[in-house]
């Protein structure tokens, strides 16, 4: 209930915004709010009630044709050779070792590359 609630305020400001930012008044005035004038901590916020919303509908979200290909490929590839993958601690485990090392990039650990 309490996500709902926020989601629905969300969207109100959300709303509020889009309208503020298509009018030629509030280009010339920038005193108007803005989704970026948020502090770290709302913005943080928002997207996970966006990220959250968008998730109460997984079959709403369309997904392109490229990434349908690209899930089959990686599929094919964990189905042929099942010990490249990785488990979910695995993969949890080698990003929260890629963010503590700080210059390394998370993308950098590919969850199909052999185990260590």
């Amino acid at each position: 209930m309490e996500r709902e609630r926020r989601i629905a305020g969300w969207r109100c400001i959300i709303r509020d915004i889009f309208l503020r930012e298509l009018s030629m008044e509030s280009r010339m005035n920038h005193s108007e709010p803005s989704v970026f004038d948020l502090s770290r901590a709302e913005k943080l916020e928002l997207v996970e009630d966006l990220w959250d919303d968008l998730a109460g509908t997984p079959e709403a979200v369309p997904v392109h044709y490229w990434q349908q290909q690209e899930l089959a490929r990686r599929k094919a590839n964990l189905l042929k050779n099942p010990a490249a993958g990785l488990s979910w601690g695995e993969v949890k485990q080698r990003a929260r070792g890629a963010l503590s090392l700080g210059s390394r990039d998370v993308n950098t650990a590919s969850a199909t590359e052999p185990r260590p």
